[in-house]
């Protein structure tokens, strides 16, 4: 059998140039088979077409927005479908020729390849128009609807301040007529009060429905143990008892100013721990001049509001024992002969 070491040197050139081409044949072909267009392409578009279609409503309703305050019509145009569709198509080509000892051309091989990609999305766009349309934008909000809201939990002074027109007769910001008109200092207080009143959790509220009757039904309850009635009780106690006896008792980790996660703790004139349930390593330390984690001296705040308003809410963030996360906190304050008083929630 004749092996490739004894044939003529310009076959076994001619031998090597055919195994290369073929070789670089199955490679391409296989690297082509083994190319997905469509898996990586559906994390990139969904995140990009979402976000474009949330900036751009954004967009349009601030536009809208502005229409209204000149008394123009808005306008909608919504997104109804978005269809990406992609393709890729590849071919390729491999010649070559091998040629005699003779031969005027000689050897020559040659490899082709093509490539068309194409990206073709269809997005459709509605314009919101009709009658349907324009009663559902002129229509004031079902109070039902604002009163879900606040129970799921959003902030009180911005769904209010947003939605709401008047309450008890105190006027929220309006544009009515074409002339802006500012919202009553009083409203302004009252959404700052109700969103404190919230954050303490001192109102719950549940929205019941009747769909038989057709009827709505809003259950406003006032949890037990709230921090003005802890702090009050405290105060009551210290006024009858003295201050000694107080701070023994609010020392006391199973003692009658501990609720659940509620608690009095006591500081002095100086905004020094006396008296603590919960941490007692606090207990005599000069940590006035301490910041919480956004640079606030809470303690100074706690001191100039019983100092100046009696009592009052200070609003701060400190370490929560229960499960030892920095959260944000509203602690209600009491002055009481030369203690202050304090008792405090921890904000979901």
């Amino acid at each position: 059998m004749t092996t490739i070491q004894h044939l003529p040197e310009i076959h076994r050139s001619h031998l090597r140039a055919g195994m290369k081409i073929f070789t670089c044949f199955w490679m391409t072909v296989a690297i082509m088979g083994c190319t997905h267009l469509g898996p990586g392409t559906v994390a990139v578009d969904r995140f990009d077409y979402s976000s474009a279609i949330a900036d751009s409503w954004k967009q349009q309703t601030l536009l809208n927005i502005v229409k209204l305050r000149y008394m123009d019509l808005p306008v909608f145009v919504d997104v109804a479908s978005i269809v990406a569709g992609y393709s890729l198509q590849t071919g390729v080509t491999v010649t070559g020729v091998s040629s005699s000892a003779k031969a005027v051309q000689g050897d020559y091989g040659s490899i082709g390849g093509q490539a068309v990609y194409t990206d073709r999305p269809t997005i459709t766009y509605v314009p919101m128009t009709g009658e349907k349309f324009l009663r559902g934008l002129i229509t004031p909000i079902d109070p039902k609807n604002i009163f879900f809201m606040l129970q799921s939990g959003y902030a009180a002074d911005f769904i209010l301040g947003l939605t709401v027109e008047s309450i008890n007769g105190v006027r929220n910001r309006s544009t009515s007529g074409g002339v802006a008109r500012e919202a009553d200092p009083d409203f302004v207080k009252a959404l700052g009060l109700l969103r404190e009143v919230q954050a303490a959790g001192g109102v719950g509220m549940r929205v019941e429905e009747d769909k038989v009757k057709g009827a709505t039904g809003i259950v406003i309850f006032r949890p037990d143990d709230l921090p003005p009635d802890i702090v009050e009780k405290a105060a009551a106690y210290a006024a009858s008892h003295g201050k000694d006896q107080l701070i023994a008792e609010v020392n006391k980790k199973d003692g009658p100013f501990v609720s659940g996660d509620l608690y009095v703790f006591v500081f002095n004139e100086k905004g020094i721990t006396i008296a603590h349930p919960v941490n007692p390593a606090l207990i005599g330390k000069d940590n006035v001049n301490e910041p919480d984690a956004d640079g606030k001296l809470f303690r100074k705040e706690i001191v100039q509001v019983a100092e100046t308003k009696g009592s009052g809410w200070v609003n701060y963030k400190f370490k929560n024992p229960a499960n030892g996360n920095i959260e944000p906190k509203i602690s209600y304050v009491k002055k009481q002969g030369d203690v202050i008083i304090i008792a405090g929630v921890y904000l979901k």
